[in-house]
C-alpha cells in the first residue's frame, strides 16, 4: 500500500506502471500534502492484514529485514511492536536509530544516533519510543491504543505519541538489531520551512505529555521541560 502526498515528480506515474504487472500493489493518491500522520493513517484504512510495517519511502532494507521482526513480534503476546537496527545511507558505519528512552528532562535519549555501529548496539532490549522510517506492529495493538496516528500531529513526534500510548496498553516495544535497514532521511525537512519543524517539534512533544501523561508525572517533568525549551530558542535567538 503506497499513499502519495501530492506529489510533483514522477512517482505516481511510475507506481501507476508497476501496478499494471502486479494486482497487489495499492496506490492511493492523496490531492496534497496531509502531513506524514494523516497520509500514515489513510493507508492503514486500508489494511487487511494482522501485522502493519509501516516504511518510509527513504530506505534501504535488507533481504530477511521483515522474516527477523516478525519472528519476534509473534513470538510473544505481551510484545505489541519492533523496530530494525536502523543504518544512515550512504554512511552505512553510522547508527541512525537503535531505539529511544525517555528521561526526566522530557526530551528523548536517542540511543547510538550518529554514532558508529558497535558491538553495544546488537543488543535486543525493550525501548520507549521507536523510530517512524521502519515500524513493524500488531494491528490489535494499534486498535487497543486508539489508533494509528493522532491527526493533529501533521509531523514530528506523531511515532513517540503512538509508541506511548502502546506501553501504556500494557505491550512492550522491542528494538531488534539483528534486522538491519538503511535510512537516507532529512528529505522532508530539507523541503519544510524550519520555522515550522521547530514549532512542529516543540509543541507535538508538549501536546504528548499533557495527553497521556498522569498529573504527578505532568508537575514532574513538565515545568522542567518547558524551561529547558526555553533556554534552547534563547540561546537559538542570540546565536542566529
Amino acid at each position: 500500500i503506497i499513499v502519495d502526498n501530492g506529489s510533483k515528480d514522477w512517482s505516481v506515474t511510475y507506481i501507476k506502471e508497476i501496478q499494471k504487472n502486479n494486482e497487489h500493489v495499492i496506490l492511493v493518491e492523496n490531492s496534497k500534502n496531509l502531513g506524514f500522520a494523516e497520509g500514515n493513517n489513510i493507508g492503514f484504512s486500508k489494511i487487511k492484514g494482522e501485522l502493519i510495517l509501516l516504511l518510509n519511502n527513504d530506505t534501504i532494507v535488507e533481504k530477511d529485514f521483515l522474516n527477523i521482526l516478525v519472528k519476534k513480534i509473534i513470538s510473544s503476546k505481551k510484545i505489541g511492536a519492533v523496530q530494525p537496527k536502523i543504518l544512515m545511507y550512504p554512511k552505512e558505519e553510522i547508527i541512525d536509530s537503535a531505539g529511544s528512552y525517555f528521561n526526566n528532562s522530557g526530551f528523548l535519549y536517542h540511543f547510538g544516533h550518529n554514532k558508529p555501529d558497535q558491538n553495544k548496539y546488537n543488543k535486543e532490549d525493550e525501548i520507549f519510543s521507536m523510530k517512524g522510517a521502519c515500524m513493524l506492529f500488531k494491528k490489535e495493538t494499534i486498535e487497543k491504543a486508539g489508533g494509528l496516528f493522532d491527526p493533529n500531529y501533521f509531523a514530528y513526534f506523531e511515532e513517540t505519541d503512538l509508541c506511548q500510548r502502546v506501553w501504556m496498553s500494557g505491550y512492550k516495544i522491542i528494538y531488534v538489531p539483528s534486522s538491519r535497514i538503511y535510512h537516507i532521511g532529512g528529505e522532508t525537512a530539507r523541503h519544510l520551512n524550519s520555522e515550522f519543524v521547530q514549532f512542529s517539534s516543540y509543541k507535538n512533544r508538549i501536546y504528548t505529555y499533557l495527553k497521556n501523561f498522569g498529573t504527578p508525572t505532568i508537575i514532574r517533568v513538565l515545568p522542567l521541560h518547558i524551561l529547558l525549551c526555553e533556554i534552547a530558542s534563547l540561546i537559538y535567538l542570540l546565536t542566529f
